[in-house]
């Protein structure tokens, strides 16, 4: 993710991706955990075969709606993490997300 647009979830591996968006989402800050809330309220889900969508939101946060955000690297990107299982969120194609390995 890139917080040169830190409001919008801009994938560095694919130009078009599920879930971009012109509106913008709500981050956690960085080293928090929290949602990451599109603009219509859903936030991103994570099912139970490791694929994310996004849905309503949970109240309180559930596990699987909750990302902590990485620190920036070099280059200003950052990893949203599932805390729960430990995964990052990844984009394996352009038309998936889902969570995967360890970060």
């Amino acid at each position: 993710m890139d917080t040169k647009h830190s409001d919008k979830l801009i994938n560095r591996n694919f130009l078009h991706w599920p879930f971009e968006s012109t509106d913008p989402y709500v981050l956690p800050n960085e080293g928090t955990e929290g949602y990451v809330e599109h603009s219509d309220g859903m936030v991103l889900s994570i099912l139970s075969d490791s694929t994310v969508v996004l849905k309503e939101k949970s109240s309180p946060i559930s596990d699987d709606q909750k990302w902590l955000r990485g620190a920036l690297d070099a280059n200003d990107w950052f990893t949203l993490t599932n805390p729960k299982s430990g995964k990052v969120l990844t984009a394996p194609s352009t038309t998936t997300l889902s969570i995967e390995g360890k970060f």
